[in-house]
C-alpha cells in the first residue's frame, strides 16, 4: 500500500461511474498533511566562555595564541649603579586549525509539484539556519565537557585536541609553568558538590594559585559560576548568590556577599557525551571562571571564525537552482570555527561525581 494514502482508500481501487467520485476518493484524494512542531534546541550558551577572532578570507587557515610574561617587581638600585633589567618571556602557546561544519537537505521536485510538505520545507530551512551554530555550541561547551582529558573523539569519529598550551588536561593539579619548576592547579581539592563551603574551597584557589609563568602570585577577575542545567545544581546556585538575608533575623540588613559577585552561567550541553546525548556523571560538575573582558585577568580561550554561519541559497541559473540529473533543490548551510583553551588559569571546577 501506498504509505502516502489513508487507510480508506481500497486496494485495488473501485470500480464505478466516474461520476461517483464519492464512493471513489483515490481519483480526488488531496490528503491533508499536519506535522507537529520540532523540539527546540538548546540555548547558544557557551559563547561567553570564550574570546572571539575573526580570521579574514586570504588569512591562513590557523592561528596561534602566545602567552608573554615580564617581571613584576623592579630591583633595588644602589646609588651610582645600572638598573637591572626586567625579564620577558614567551611562555606556552596553542594553535588553533581550520575546522568546518555543514549541512544539507534535498527538496525533490514531487514535494514542491504536490504542494504536500511545504510546511517541511520550511522548517528545513529554519533547521539549516540553526544546524551548524548547534554544533559549534557543542563543540564550544565539549571544551569543558571533556576538560579532564586532552583530546576527545567527536561525533564525525574526528580526534579533537582540549589540552591546554602545557601539555595538560584543561583541569589538572599539576599544570606547569614555563620558566619555573612549580606548579598550579585548577581543581577543587576532592570535587566536592556546590555548596557554600565548596565554593569558598575554589575562592582559595583563585588566591593561591594564579602565578605567571615566572611563578609569581597574579590576580584575575572571576566573575561567573558555571554549571550544567541540572535543577539542583541550579538552585544551589540561585540561592547562593541571590537570596538576601531574612528581614526577621537579627542581621536583617546584612547583605549576600555573593549577590553582585558572580554571573550564573548554565551550560544546557555540558553533561552530555560526543554525540551531545545527556551523560549524567558530568551532572555535578561546577567551576568558577574569569570571563569579563579580553585582557589578562580572564581566562585565555578563543573561538576563533574562518567563516560565520551561513545558509546556501539556491543558484539562478536558470533553472531554479535545480540539480540537472534528478531535478533536487539543495538547501545547505556552511560554517568555519574552532576553539582552543591556552592555559588552565582563569577556570577552576570541581568535577563532583553522580550522587
Amino acid at each position: 500500500m501506498n504509505p502516502n494514502q489513508t487507510t480508506a482508500n481500497p486496494n485495488p481501487g473501485s470500480f464505478n461511474t466516474i461520476e461517483s467520485t464519492y464512493s471513489q476518493p483515490e481519483v480526488t484524494n488531496l490528503i491533508q498533511k499536519a506535522f507537529a512542531p520540532a523540539l527546540d534546541n538548546v540555548s547558544m550558551d557557551a559563547m561567553p566562555l570564550f574570546i572571539k577572532k575573526t580570521v579574514g578570507m586570504g588569512q591562513g587557515d590557523s592561528i596561534q595564541v602566545n602567552e608573554k610574561d615580564f617581571t613584576t617587581y623592579a630591583a633595588g638600585m644602589p646609588e651610582g649603579a645600572d638598573a637591572k633589567k626586567g625579564a620577558f618571556g614567551v611562555g606556552f602557546h596553542k594553535q588553533v586549525l581550520w575546522k568546518r561544519y555543514g549541512q544539507e537537505y534535498d527538496i525533490t521536485q514531487k514535494m514542491r509539484y504536490t504542494m504536500q510538505w511545504l510546511d517541511v520545507i520550511s522548517d528545513t530551512v529554519r533547521a539549516l539556519a540553526q544546524a551548524v551554530p548547534q554544533r559549534i555550541n557543542l563543540d564550544l561547551t565539549h571544551q569543558i565537557t571533556f576538560g579532564n582529558a586532552v583530546s576527545y573523539v567527536d561525533q564525525d569519529g574526528e580526534i579533537r585536541d582540549v589540552s591546554t598550551g602545557d601539555g595538560q588536561p584543561l583541569f589538572s593539579a599539576t599544570h606547569a609553568l614555563a620558566f619555573n619548576p612549580a606548579t598550579y592547579s585548577n581543581l577543587v581539592p576532592g570535587a566536592p558538590q556546590f555548596s557554600k563551603t565548596a565554593l569558598e574551597a575554589a575562592e582559595l584557589l583563585t588566591v593561591s594559585n594564579i602565578r605567571d609563568n615566572f611563578g609569581v602570585k597574579k590576580t584575575m577577575n572571576f566573575s561567573h559560576i558555571v554549571t550544567s542545567d541540572t535543577p539542583s545544581v541550579i538552585n544551589d546556585v540561585q540561592q547562593l548568590i541571590r537570596s538576601i538575608s531574612d528581614p526577621a533575623q537579627a542581621n536583617s540588613g546584612v547583605m549576600n556577599p555573593n549577590q553582585r559577585k558572580y554571573t550564573h552561567l548554565k551550560l544546557s550541553l555540558l553533561a552530555t557525551d560526543a554525540q551531545g546525548n545527556y551523560d549524567a556523571t558530568k551532572q555535578n560538575w561546577w567551576g568558577i571562571a574569569a570571563l569579563n573582558g579580553t585582557g589578562g585577568d580572564r581566562w585565555q580561550a578563543y573561538e576563533v571564525v574562518w567563516e560565520a554561519p551561513t545558509l546556501k541559497t539556491m543558484p539562478t541559473n536558470g533553472n531554479n537552482g535545480e540539480d540537472v540529473h534528478n531535478d533536487n533543490w539543495t538547501y545547505g548551510s556552511r560554517g568555519t570555527c574552532n576553539r582552543a583553551a591556552l592555559s588552565g588559569r582563569g577556570i577552576i571546577f570541581s568535577l563532583a561525581p553522580q550522587i
